[in-house]
């Protein structure tokens, strides 16, 4: 979003604003903000051209604001090194497309949201704001039109059915006619020997030769 220069004017500028009333050194500035020294002198030049910042030369001299820190609006600082440039049409040979039009006019109200949080963002309060980045993993950061909710219910395992046992198998009961029946049955006769109706029912047997 923001451009390298503007990024390292806005780190001169909270630099001087941390110390205000006090010139700083482009050293020692240099130094604070981790800025090379010869791109902070090119952004200091800048600065110092738009009226936000002054110098002193000689013996403790260096730059310093020249404006109180709650005058001074991040989008004053970007727009002097480098401006925020609105979408105000669609680039050549796209003007046909209705999809593009749309698209580029999505982008610039997006744009117009940032320009506008900028203006209303004063040097003085981000001196006052001392909370830390806390840089955002990708699992976190919530899909496209979606607003995550942390949830406060602990997980609960998953339900696992008790292993249930077969029923014993029934022990299979007889009359008392089939065993005595089984019981009285007669041996399998013998070659030669004759039995009468009673013995096989309604069956009879002759005698058989040997």
């Amino acid at each position: 979003m923001l451009s390298k220069t503007a990024e390292y004017a806005l780190r001169a500028v909270v630099s001087m604003a941390s110390q205000y009333g006090k010139p700083q050194a482009a050293d020692r500035m240099a130094k604070h903000t981790k800025v090379p020294r010869r791109y902070l002198t090119r952004v200091l030049q800048d600065l110092a051209a738009s009226g936000l910042v002054r110098s002193r030369p000689g013996p403790g001299g260096g730059y310093e604001l020249n404006r109180p820190t709650d005058e001074i609006t991040v989008l004053q600082v970007i727009n002097t090194v480098s401006p925020l440039r609105r979408i105000d049409s669609c680039p050549d040979g796209l003007e046909q497309f209705q999809e593009m039009r749309s698209l580029h006019n999505e982008l610039d109200q997006a744009f117009s949201a940032t320009e506008a949080t900028f203006a209303a963002l004063t040097i003085q309060s981000l001196l006052e704001n001392n909370r830390l980045l806390t840089p955002r993993t990708p699992a976190e950061t919530p899909a496209a039109g979606v607003v995550s909710t942390p949830s406060t219910t602990a997980a609960q395992p998953a339900y696992v059915p008790a292993p249930v046992s077969a029923p014993p198998m029934p022990t299979p009961t007889y009359p008392a006619s089939m065993t005595s029946h089984t019981a009285q049955q007669p041996a399998t006769p013998r070659m030669g020997q004759v039995f009468s109706r009673s013995n096989y029912g309604d069956r009879s047997f002759l005698k058989g030769s040997e």
